[in-house]
This record gives C-alpha cells, structure tokens and sequence, in this order.
C-alpha cells in the first residue's frame, strides 16, 4: 500500500476566519433550496457546502428559520414595488409581479407559508399597500383584512398553479369540465348542472387577473 504524502488525501479548508458573512449564508441557502427545495436546507448542510463549522453559522443567524426569512426576503426584492401615487395600478402591478415571482419560484412561497418573514422587501412591500389603501380612505381595520386578502390570494393563486397548469394546456380541458357538470343529476345538483351548460374557460393567469380584480373593486375609489 502506498502510503507516501504525495498519496494521501489532504485535509479539506476551513474557509478563512472573518470570510463568512450573512450574505454568504443566504445565497448559499438559495442555491440549495433552488436545487433541492427547502426541505433540504439544513444549518449543518449550510454550513457544509460553505466549508465552515456549523456553530458559526449562529454568529449570523439564531436558527434556521431565521435562514428561511432571510432567503425569502431576498428573494422578493425582485418584486416591483411601484410609487404611492399610482394607486391602485400600482397595487396590481406590484401583485402581478409577486404572482409571478412565487410561480417561477415554487419553495419561496412555502417559505412564507412556513416561517414568519419581516426583512426589508416584505416590510417595503407592506409600506406601499398599506400606504395606497389609507390614502384611498379605507379605514385601518380594513386596510389590513385587504392586505391579508391580497396576498393570500395571491400566494394561494401561486400555490395552485403548477397543479392547474396542465388544463391550460389542454384544449379540451374545460369542454371536459362543462361535460362532468352536465352529467351531474339536475335534481341533486341544480346549479352546478346548470353551470355545465356555459362554464366560461379560464387560464390561470386569466383566474389570478379575474380573482384580482374582484378584491381590488372593494377598494373605494380616491
């Protein structure tokens, strides 16, 4: 057996003392929740793939839910937060953009599902809704149960659409759909029979659009 130096296996590096920052914890998070999703990020896993011991991750972050939120509000600074003054416009836009964030990237939205985020693109985000909704002279009670109802709506929205995705693709998704509810027997079933006969057909963006303009119509104009 050769055992010369040249043949044995070196000791892998502790990444240089004072290299490590939360920047670096969080990106290295994401690469591992965009690879293996969410359920895989671990404080040891991290602190592995960053060649340092796992107990320095805590001079950064107290746990690995902290990780989470830190990743999730990184991840959301992505989303367009529009000026004040374009109003409601600038409520669905921004929403658009968060839909489609959460959509492209299925893990952050189970990220908001599963820890409590309050980072600065979350509270940027919460700044401009409030502040459109006060402005439009709703009252702060309502304003608040709007803000719970857009974004849950909209990350609900999200949430289905890798499961719904196939009926857009499939022309005959809806015909199939009317067919089911006409075959319901009428006496049982009066309304959703009657459905059958001239169910509309909806993408799922359309159904997002739709949902979203249906919420945002409760919103009394300036």
């Amino acid at each position: 057996m050769d055992d010369s130096p040249s043949k044995r296996t070196a000791p892998r590096k502790r990444a240089p003392r004072g290299s490590l920052d939360r920047a670096r914890v969080v990106a290295a998070a994401t690469a591992i929740m965009d690879s293996e999703g969410i359920d895989a990020i671990t404080m040891r896993r991290i602190a592995d793939d960053l060649d340092v011991r796992p107990m320095s991750l805590y001079t950064h972050f107290r746990s690995k839910d902290e990780v989470l939120a830190a990743v999730y509000d990184n991840a959301i600074a992505a989303v367009r937060v529009p000026a004040v003054e374009e109003g409601l416009d600038g409520i669905r836009t921004l929403l658009r953009s968060y839909f489609r964030l959460m959509v492209e990237h299925a893990e952050v939205a189970r990220i908001h599902l599963a820890v409590n985020a309050s980072g600065p693109s979350d509270l940027r985000i919460s700044e401009t809704l409030y502040a459109v909704l006060l402005t439009h002279g709703m009252g702060v009670r309502d304003a608040v149960g709007m803000v719970a109802t857009l974004i849950r709506f909209t990350i609900g929205a999200a949430t289905l659409y890798p499961t719904r995705k196939p009926s857009d693709e499939d022309p005959g998704a809806w015909s199939k759909e009317q067919r089911s509810l006409q075959a319901l027997p009428a006496e049982e079933y009066p309304t959703l029979h009657a459905l059958g006969l001239g169910l509309p057909a909806f993408t799922q963006e359309e159904l997002f659009e739709h949902g979203l303009d249906l919420i945002l119509r409760q919103i009394p104009p300036r």
